[in-house]
């Protein structure tokens, strides 16, 4: 069972916080957000707050700035060094529209940053980073989010495609979760549809599909304890009938927990009333047994796509 312990609400400037992401590393909380003026702005850069307890948060500082958009950064700790993957979007000369691709800038301490590295070509857009067998695995959203890839890297920086995990339907957004046995789920987001929960068996070629009861968007599993948790944010009460200000505010952030067969008894975090939200990150208190921290984001005003601003979560889990 979850149960709500607090939230709160820990940056807001005015700007377009959002697309979050949480991690413990060295004795501190690390929280990444994107930075920019609109929802979809071309001037977005990454910061990062760090906490000792997860409740009093320093201010946000900088990470390093590309002259581009700079989107959702997903945190790793891993050859203890922290990582931070993130994609890139910018408007080529003589095109109409964005182009994307991912980097990764690496910390020894948190505090001083690589240079950017890229780590895929034009058109590929990465998601939440997980750790098996001193592996990193990764899921590329590809040909303009119609297909979501499977990768792996033993260094973080040079990648190898496994399997095309799935193909069409406005597949985008993929958080991955491995089990002790090696047998890997994928949660996958797909626009305006119920999302999907993939399941494959070593070395992880073949999947067969599940169809969830809901529309999940930005999914970030995450395991605390002996439970599995999926954080994101329910489209499900969206009704498309409806004008388009009204489909963009009626979805909650939501957490839910894996009973064996499906996810199911969702706790609300957050309703959005009049702006974006959700994008949510998951870290286990490691000073606590059975509590976690749960960041995110929540629109502000009814300019919708201006304001957001962060919020972090600390849930109970029975």
């Amino acid at each position: 069972m979850l149960n709500l312990i607090s939230k709160k609400r820990v940056h807001s400037d005015g700007r377009h916080n959002a697309f979050t992401d949480i991690i413990f590393f060295k004795g501190k909380y690390y929280l990444a957000f994107r930075n920019g003026s609109h929802h979809n702005s071309a001037d977005g850069k990454v910061m990062i707050m760090t906490s000792e307890d997860g409740e009093n948060w320093r201010k946000p500082t900088l990470l390093p700035i590309l002259e581009m958009d700079m989107r959702d950064s997903k945190l790793l700790v891993y050859q203890e060094k922290l990582w931070y993957l993130f994609p890139v979007a910018w408007v080529a000369e003589g095109k109409a529209k964005r182009s994307m691709f991912s980097a990764v800038c690496v910390s020894d301490d948190g505090e001083n940053w690589s240079n950017p590295w890229p780590i895929s070509v034009e058109g590929s857009v990465v998601w939440r980073p997980k750790l098996y067998k001193g592996r990193i695995y990764v899921t590329f959203m590809t040909k303009g989010g119609q297909q979501v890839d499977l990768m792996a890297s033993d260094d973080g920086f040079f990648w190898k495609e496994i399997s095309v995990i799935y193909e069409g339907q406005d597949a985008n957004e993929t958080d991955l979760h491995f089990f002790e046995d090696g047998k890997l789920m994928a949660v996958i987001r797909r626009e305006e549809q119920n999302s999907i929960i993939a399941f494959s068996q070593p070395p992880h070629l073949q999947w067969r599909y599940d169809e969830m009861d809901i529309q999940l968007h930005c999914p970030c599993l995450g395991k605390v304890g002996e439970r599995l948790l999926l954080a994101g944010r329910d489209y499900t009460r969206c009704n498309p009938i409806y004008d388009s200000w009204k489909y963009w505010t009626q979805d909650r952030v939501i957490v839910l927990e894996w009973d064996g067969e499906k996810f199911c008894n969702p706790l609300e975090l957050d309703f959005r009333d009049g702006g974006d939200s959700g994008y949510p990150g998951i870290q286990p208190d490691p000073n606590k047994e059975g509590e976690a921290l749960v960041s995110y984001y929540k629109g502000v005003g009814e300019k919708v796509g201006y304001q957001a601003d962060i919020y972090v979560a600390r849930i109970g889990v029975q």
